[in-house]
């Protein structure tokens, strides 16, 4: 009873003693949960210095869950001051045991050279573990990855793994790796996207040998998805003996579909009709666009990010965008943000992005406000707001983005219920404004 009273008055719950009384008789694994729990203020004042104790002391006995908290703490200096050297140690340790969480931000600070030096090449190898073992988040950076490396290849196995799982920046990755354009209802892969998808068979079984579940998965979608089965089917037959054929500069054409309206239209259309519909909807789009149509500049500018129906020009996409997003359509501005985000025909600019990512967010352009939530969290740009990022996170989910669920848990094993319950207010009294 009388521990009880002190619990009570010192704001202790009666999990936080028990787990504490086992933690003090060194059980590791309630160490830990006592560490997380001063973490983050449940059941106990929240404590930094006394969270980054205990699970330090539960790290050393090699609990990997530890260590990628303790290394997380030394990055952001809760409990203490910024420690990089400490953070890339134990977060080390943690992602050699493989823990998923700790290789993807092992892999992430080498990416961005945040307090170490930037090694691309140590990036994509715990990136890769991480993503083998299905962190999507991994996945789709990866993808990005190898595709600024060039490999279309590797970049297409990442990211349509992914892109599986209903993440929308994967799907876009995917119509720009096969040189499409999922918002004209026209899935063509060109030559080098067709090249993609017959050698991501090889590619895959190299990159995923770690996984077979998550091998057998990826070439199922790869052989059921209906977007791509023609072209896989139609060249598969042939890929073993050359596939040289698909590297021409007049490659056969590949028919290949998105969308039930479209398949059944093109099916009876001669590929002049298909030709000639995708001019006069080009020339549609550009008499609105040149009248000041927001939405028809946005996707005009679509047409030339992806190259479907017009050569592909990023310098040209990027001017349509501008004029769109300048007169406020949303999708405009957050295409401009991911841009100046990824350096994709623009110097990469964090700062930029966010302030087009900012515009379109406060319009409820749901892409946005989860970009947003993950430069927040991951303190792109000074430091780490997690009650903003949980804000914007919420609303995504609230909108029905895929992510906005794995990204609010993401960042629960770091803040407190207030922290929660901010997060949250925020969310709710949040309304749309106009850019």
């Amino acid at each position: 009873m009388l521990s009880k009273l002190v619990n009570w008055l010192s704001g202790a719950s009666e999990e936080f003693a028990k787990q504490l009384e086992s933690a003090k008789r060194g059980n590791v694994d309630a160490q830990t949960k006592v560490g997380q729990m001063y973490a983050k203020g449940e059941g106990v004042g929240q404590d930094y210095k006394e969270a980054r104790l205990w699970l330090r002391t539960a790290a050393e006995k090699n609990n990997s869950f530890a260590q990628w908290l303790l290394g997380g703490m030394y990055l952001n200096g809760y409990g203490g001051s910024v420690d990089y050297e400490e953070a890339e140690k134990w977060t080390l340790k943690a992602a050699e045991q493989g823990n998923s969480m700790a290789q993807f931000l092992l892999g992430s600070m080498y990416y961005g050279g945040q307090g170490i030096p930037k090694d691309t090449q140590k990036a994509l190898v715990w990136l890769q573990r991480a993503a083998v073992q299905g962190f999507g988040e991994a996945q789709y950076i990866l993808g990005c990855l190898c595709r600024e490396r060039g490999d279309n290849i590797g970049a297409y196995v990442w990211a349509k793994i992914c892109a599986s799982e209903g993440d929308n920046r994967a799907i876009e990755l995917c119509d720009s790796i096969l040189g499409r354009n999922s918002f004209l209802g026209d899935g063509s892969p060109d030559a080098a996207g067709s090249f993609a998808v017959v050698a991501s068979k090889s590619k895959a079984k190299e990159l995923l040998k770690g996984n077979p579940g998550l091998l057998q998965k990826f070439l199922r979608i790869r052989e059921n998805d209906r977007n791509h089965k023609t072209s896989v089917l139609a060249v598969d037959r042939g890929a073993e003996q050359s596939t040289d054929h698909l590297t021409n500069e007049n490659p056969p054409p590949v028919q290949v579909f998105s969308g039930s309206s479209a398949y059944s239209i093109e099916q009876k259309m001669s590929p002049s009709e298909i030709e000639a519909g995708r001019r006069l909807l080009r020339e549609s789009l550009e008499k609105r666009a040149e009248m000041g149509d927001p939405k028809a500049q946005h996707d005009l500018g679509m047409m030339y990010h992806s190259g479907e129906g017009v050569p592909r020009d990023i310098d040209e996409a990027l001017r349509w965008f501008l004029l769109a997003a300048e007169r406020g359509n949303a999708d405009a501005q957050f295409r401009i943000g991911v841009m100046c985000c990824e350096g994709i025909g623009v110097k990469k600019n964090i700062e930029t992005a966010m302030s087009w990512l900012f515009k379109s967010a406060n319009q409820g352009n749901a892409d946005a406000q989860y970009h947003l939530g993950m430069i927040l969290r991951d303190g792109q740009v000074g430091p780490q707001d997690l009650i903003q990022a949980y804000m914007w996170f919420a609303l995504s989910r609230s909108l029905g983005h895929d992510k906005g669920e794995k990204a609010l848990a993401s960042i629960s094993a770091f803040i407190n219920s207030y922290e929660i319950e901010e997060g949250r207010r925020l969310s709710h009294e949040w309304v749309p404004k106009r850019a």
